[in-house]
C-alpha cells in the first residue's frame, strides 16, 4: 500500500484536505517534535492484523511439526544447539502477534 505524508500542522489546520487521501493510500502525519503518525482505513489495519495473525501461527504450526525447519529460522542462530528447537517452538507459542494485537482495543475485538 502506498503512503502519502503531510506536515501534522496541515492536518490540524484542514483535516478535510487530507483525509481524501486515504482512499488509496496511508496517510503518515509528520511532526517536529515528537514521533510521525499513520493514519489508515480500520478495515485496512483488520485485514493486516490478520494476515500477521495468520503468518505467525502458519510458522508456530510449523516449527511445531517440523523441527528441521524451526532450526533454519534466523533467531535460533543464537540459541544453545540442545535446546534451540524447543525454545524457537515455545517462543511462537507465546509470542505470536495475534495475542500482541489482541490487548490492543482496536485489533482486540
Amino acid at each position: 500500500m502506498a503512503t502519502k505524508s503531510f506536515p501534522y500542522n496541515a492536518f490540524l489546520r484542514g483535516p478535510s484536505q487530507v483525509l481524501p487521501s486515504l482512499d488509496d493510500a496511508d496517510i503518515v502525519l509528520e511532526r517536529r517534535d515528537d514521533e510521525n503518525l499513520v493514519l489508515m482505513r480500520a478495515a485496512r489495519f483488520e485485514a493486516g492484523a490478520a494476515t500477521l495473525r495468520i503468518a505467525a501461527r502458519s510458522r508456530a504450526i510449523l516449527a511445531r511439526r517440523n523441527s528441521d525447519l524451526a532450526e533454519e529460522l534466523p533467531w535460533t542462530t543464537w540459541l544453545p544447539r540442545p535446546s534451540g528447537t524447543p525454545a524457537c517452538v515455545s517462543c511462537l507459542d507465546t509470542c505470536w502477534p495475534g495475542r500482541i494485537l489482541a490487548s490492543c482495543p482496536s485489533a482486540g475485538r
